[in-house]
């Protein structure tokens, strides 16, 4: 919030809605549905309702979630969508990393399976853009050694935040596991 805060006219309501961090598929299909009545509810009296995210509200964004459900429950109420900037666009500009040139592939992935999912992908891709990786961090690292992959690769942490950080060399880089704003670029070509 605060970071829209100075963004809002005085007068304007925000009403924060809770998302539960867990994978139980019925709690958070409760919480989506419950938030999506909350988002109606303002719509339904002829108001307008903004969802505000971080990043792209199109790429794992819990906005998603959001919208199906209003599409599916509230199917009369129009959804519009204003893109942002992608974490990943502002932590290379931060970084200064070209994410692909000439005939690169970029392949962007959820660390939320650790370095399992890595390991899936590099052999398919040139660049690789790892989104979420402040859970299964340490796996994450370990996964770069194994192949590696360390000295191609950045971490950024709360881009455009209070608190940014990059580390340009993951070798002698971070070994602590990174906050929640966190991702990984990876060149496989170091």
């Amino acid at each position: 919030m605060a970071i829209a805060a100075a963004h809002l006219k005085e007068d304007v309501p925000v009403v924060r809605l809770d998302f539960p961090m867990t994978r139980d598929k019925a709690i958070l299909a409760a919480a989506w549905k419950a938030n999506a009545g909350k988002v109606a509810e303002i719509l339904e009296k002829g108001e307008d309702a903004a969802f505000i995210t971080l990043g792209d509200p199109m790429t794992y964004s819990t906005f998603g979630y959001i919208m199906h459900t209003i599409k599916e429950t509230y199917p009369d109420i129009p959804v519009k969508i204003v893109p942002g900037i992608t974490s990943y666009q502002a932590g290379a500009a931060a970084a200064g990393w070209v994410l692909a040139e000439g005939e690169e592939s970029l392949t962007v992935i959820s660390g939320t399976m650790g370095g399992k999912r890595l390991k899936e992908v590099i052999s398919h891709t040139d660049n690789i853009i790892m989104l979420k990786v402040y859970r299964n961090y340490r796996d994450i690292l370990d996964t770069l050694n194994d192949l590696e992959m360390t000295a191609g690769s950045a971490l950024i942490t709360r881009c455009g935040l209070e608190g940014e950080e990059i580390v340009l060399n993951l070798k002698d880089g971070l070994k602590t596991p990174p906050p929640y704003f966190s991702l990984l670029l990876i060149r496989k070509k170091g």
